[in-house]
């Protein structure tokens, strides 16, 4: 049976983020998954989710919101290891071992392929880094409605940096939401990628909320992705469209 993770960036943000990781306790879940903890030291995250007694599922890595990241920047590859320096000791910290290297908004004026060559250095690079820390990398691509300059904007394109990398440790953050919000054949998708998955992440295909919006059957999608031979976190990062709490009724068909 899969496992499910509350996005607390998301999820529960009726409350302050020190309290959502109770109330994710509170409503069932046994991990969470966040943005990067900006102004927080990492002993402090780790007691947060020590108290609540909950792990951490999926750590990101620092990024500012004019870039999103900066492992396809050209001409930031010193940068982007510090940042991964940072993102590694919030990890340790907590116990997490699934790390999503945040790709970033392409630079105005920087041919794709330039983007493409940077990103797969600096992931072999951060490969070996994170192996002597059994951590797991995982990449996105985030859907041109969202994001329209990010620099992976298809699955197809993150899937083949990631091949094109071939190490054990680099795996695909399979986002079903940016796949299926612009029309992707989800079938073909699990077919094609599910065994590239290090981590997955769902919300309703229409306007990123509960995932029993109408849009997706994530009953056959969930049961797809079991088949293929996913048995990692399932990360709910959705917007609820009313209070988390009475949003979450879909929850119990796939956990219960």
């Amino acid at each position: 049976m899969l496992k499910f993770s509350a996005n607390i960036g998301l999820l529960f943000t009726e409350f302050p983020f020190e309290e959502r990781f109770a109330a994710a306790k509170d409503a069932g879940f046994k991990a969470v998954e966040f943005p990067f903890p900006e102004g927080m030291r990492p002993s402090e995250v780790a007691g947060l989710l020590e108290t609540a007694g909950l792990e951490q599922s999926l750590a990101n890595m620092p990024y500012q919101p004019d870039d999103l990241g900066i492992a396809a920047a050209p001409g930031r590859e010193t940068e982007f290891l510090e940042r991964l320096e940072v993102a590694f000791s919030y990890a340790q910290a907590t116990g997490c071992r699934t790390l999503h290297v945040l790709a970033g908004k392409r630079p105005a004026g920087t041919a794709q392929a330039d983007c493409d060559e940077t990103l797969t250095q600096n992931l072999e690079v951060a490969a070996l880094l994170a192996s002597t820390r059994k951590v797991t990398l995982v990449l996105e691509a985030i859907n041109r409605r969202a994001v329209p300059d990010f620099s992976l904007s298809s699955i197809h394109h993150a899937a083949r940096i990631v091949r094109d990398v071939a190490k054990p440790n680099v795996r695909l953050l399979l986002d079903l939401y940016h796949a299926g919000a612009v029309g992707e054949d989800m079938n073909g998708v699990l077919a094609t990628y599910g065994a590239d998955a290090g981590y997955v992440q769902i919300a309703g295909f229409a306007n990123r909320n509960e995932p029993d919006d109408g849009a997706a059957d994530y009953v056959e999608l969930l049961a797809r992705l079991s088949q293929v031979g996913y048995s990692g976190y399932v990360g709910c990062e959705y917007r609820p469209a009313r209070g988390t709490t009475e949003g979450l009724a879909w929850l119990a068909r796939h956990v219960g």
